[in-house]
């Protein structure tokens, strides 16, 4: 099978090669009642004499229970699919931050992640001052090749402060981005990336740096991964 046109939301067009001339498959849909009616179909519009039309004759009672089948398991697929997330364009105000750059293999995130936010919480303890918004990490490499990553953990503070060690005080200037919020683990996040990255090429933005995301939620205080809240933000220019 070969696609031969793709109209998102719209239809579905392919070439099929089932040893039959000039065979081909459709999928129509057509928004309907709050929901999408989608109409599944096989054309065989060159059939030759005398095989393939007697062939052509047992179509239908052939391939009604295998249509049946297949657009019950998409209404059942998409049914189980989440809500498409909600997307805005804001403003990443300046911030004041304390911030650690670490590095590490995709397989060590989680590790890395509570090794550098534990060494500013450690430098907090110390020198009592207040944190004035939610933990974010900005991921500076994304190196898929490799499975590698650069990032940069951050916490916002009410004051300058005094580095220690890798923990260093800085200004993070403001940008403007585009937004998603998930709901969940950390490592179930890929479907509000993807929609981030769709939602910028349809919109003809241009993302300038890498994604950040925003914890919103304190693991330590919510033990339900289901209600912990992730800001997502793709800068653009």
């Amino acid at each position: 099978m070969t696609i031969l046109e793709s109209k998102p939301y719209t239809k579905v067009i392919s070439s099929l090669d089932i040893g039959m001339t000039g065979a081909t498959t459709y999928f129509d849909l057509k928004e309907e009642q709050g929901g999408t009616k989608v109409t599944w179909g096989v054309d065989f519009p060159k059939l030759s004499y005398p095989a393939e039309r007697y062939a052509g004759l047992m179509m239908p009672r052939m391939m009604k229970p295998v249509f049946t089948k297949g657009l019950e398991n998409l209404k059942k697929m998409t049914e189980e699919m989440p809500d498409p997330p909600k997307l805005q364009l804001t403003q990443i105000p300046e911030k004041a931050v304390l911030s650690v750059v670490d590095s590490c293999n995709w397989s060590d995130i989680e590790k890395k992640m509570g090794q550098t936010f534990g060494e500013i919480m450690d430098v907090q303890k110390k020198a009592k001052f207040q944190f004035t918004g939610a933990p974010f990490s900005r991921y500076l490499k994304w190196d898929e090749a490799n499975k590698f990553t650069v990032f940069e953990n951050c916490i916002p503070v009410n004051q300058e402060v005094a580095g220690k060690g890798r923990v260093q005080y800085k200004i993070i200037p403001g940008t403007r981005a585009v937004m998603g919020t998930h709901f969940g683990a950390y490592d179930k996040t890929m479907y509000l990336y993807t929609a981030l990255d769709e939602y910028i090429k349809e919109n003809n933005l241009v993302q300038k740096g890498g994604p950040i995301e925003e914890y919103v939620t304190d693991p330590m205080s919510q033990p339900d991964t289901s209600k912990w809240q992730t800001n997502v933000y793709f800068p653009i220019k």
